[in-house]
């Protein structure tokens, strides 16, 4: 009996699925991209160590334009000037 895939499992994607997938591409045409850190300053107000702390959130970067394409923030954390479609 073949296992049904449930959230939270590993997804397993064949060649041929990925072969005929849409290539990701920046605004500037580039398909190539870099793993950065940008760090967010979480005031002590709402922080729940009630200091001030730095979050660091790991962000996709353009390596040609250096833009974040705008797919890869989903949440809107990342700021307008950061963002491919300025």
């Amino acid at each position: 009996m073949e296992k049904t895939w449930k959230p939270g499992d590993p997804m397993r994607l064949t060649m041929d699925q990925i072969k005929i997938s849409k290539q990701v591409t920046c605004d500037c045409g580039s398909a190539m991209f870099s793993e950065k850190l940008m760090f967010k300053r979480i005031s002590s107000i709402i922080s729940p160590s009630g200091r001030e702390e730095l979050y660091p959130m790991q962000v996709v970067v353009c390596e040609s334009c250096g833009k974040v394409p705008t797919e890869f923030n989903p949440y809107g954390l990342i700021p307008e000037e950061f963002l491919a479609n300025n």
